[in-house]
């Protein structure tokens, strides 16, 4: 009866190791998306100076059309320290505290979060547990504005 339980409880194991190691290889793109999305919306931000809402739609709409992101579209989230709405003509007559924007050379953050679905199907129920992961970057502005001076 010792033997028919290390059978059991040994294919339960390499099941279980099977299933973890499936999860992994699929959780090593959704990551390296995560990366290159934030990397490109940081490009686009340290050209602004500050991140334009018309991009952060865009790559929010972009990430929830992929395919593991799909899953968890809810737990998506792109924040940055300095986020405007509309174009530099709006903001360039405003008070230099109301601007979204910074001076070049100054740093500010831009950040994406999201929600890696680890699912694991065991005796005919699937479980899923959501990783939230987020990926950060330092971004240095690069554009000169007269009207911060």
């Amino acid at each position: 009866m010792a033997g028919f339980a290390k059978v059991i409880l040994t294919a339960i194991l390499v099941v279980t190791v099977f299933v973890v190691f499936t999860n992994f290889v699929l959780f090593f793109p959704w990551y390296m998306t995560l990366a290159y999305e934030t990397y490109n919306l940081a490009t686009v931000a340290a050209n602004y100076n500050y991140l334009p809402r018309d991009e952060k739609e865009f790559v929010l709409n972009n990430l929830k059309s992929k395919p593991i992101f799909k899953e968890c579209p809810d737990k998506i989230k792109i924040s940055s320290d300095h986020e405007g709405e509309y174009s530099y003509d709006y903001y360039k007559d405003l008070d230099n505290s109301l601007k979204p924007y910074v001076q070049r050379g100054e740093t500010f953050y831009v950040e994406i979060r999201a929600a890696f679905p680890f699912k694991i199907e065991l005796a005919g129920a699937e479980r899923c547990i959501e990783y939230e992961i987020s990926f950060r970057l330092p971004v240095t502005g690069i554009r000169y504005y007269k009207d911060l001076e």
